[in-house]
């Protein structure tokens, strides 16, 4: 009787291991199905936070980008409005202010109504101008020597209508081929030319030869040109008598 009662309790000691291992092992199965269902949700937040971030980095770039071109199409604009302004500024002094011939001769009015000579005169003698002159038959030409720094001729003046107007003149000195200075001038220099009138008024000239300048002496008009010669040093001189204005 012991011996069965012994087996018996030895059966019901190993089924209840077997339970007891069974339910472990579920009981493990469980905790990593767990484990498993957790970590699946934990990466789930960690791919939406992942996601949502990468959605608003896009964002952002999305505005920035919408910046740019905003401020890139304002430039444009402003850029634009800018070479306007430029182009009307350009075309207004084109139009307004002279250049050339026109330039030349608002500058020598400007220069003599600085130097004291009424308006008014001016605008007479413009008034009365012509393409037509009236002037007496036959030039006037005389031969005048330059001055220059290393020859200070002292009878370096010409006179022409009736000794009213007295000329003289220098220029640069030339060089020979290897640099040193001769005593006349470089006629391929510019010169200048000195006008004085029997009134004490001076005009000057300076420029390349041929040059040509006017002066005016009462009702008449005296028509310069200046060209080089032959001779070295010497300037030739021709005056035409015109009537003025």
């Amino acid at each position: 009787m012991r011996t069965y009662a012994t087996l018996g309790t030895m059966r019901r000691q190993r089924r209840r291991r077997l339970y007891l291992r069974a339910a472990a092992a579920v009981g493990f199965l469980l905790l990593l199905f767990l484990f498993a269902v957790s970590g699946y949700h934990v990466g789930l937040a960690q791919n939406r936070v992942e996601v949502e971030r990468a959605e608003a980095t896009l964002e952002e770039m999305q505005a920035s980008r919408r910046r740019l071109l905003e401020a890139a199409a304002a430039s444009s604009q402003r850029e634009g409005r800018m070479r306007e302004r430029v182009e009307a500024v350009e075309a207004a002094y084109a139009r307004d202010v002279p250049n050339g011939e026109p330039k030349r001769l608002l500058d020598l009015v400007e220069q003599k109504i600085a130097g004291g000579v009424p308006p008014e005169r001016l605008a007479l003698i413009l008034g009365h101008a012509g393409t037509e002159r009236a002037c007496a038959r036959g030039t006037e030409t005389k031969r005048l020597t330059a001055r220059t720094p290393i020859a200070t001729t002292v009878d370096n003046a010409v006179t022409f209508a009736d000794n009213r107007i007295t000329v003289s003149g220098e220029g640069q000195m030339s060089q020979d081929a290897q640099g040193v200075p001769e005593p006349w001038f470089d006629p391929a220099q510019p010169v200048k030319l000195h006008f004085l009138t029997i009134n004490g008024d001076v005009d000057n000239a300076e420029g390349r030869l041929p040059l040509q300048h006017a002066v005016v002496l009462g009702d008449r008009e005296y028509l310069f040109v200046a060209r080089s010669t032959d001779r070295r040093g010497i300037i030739e001189l021709t005056a035409q008598d015109c009537a003025f204005p």
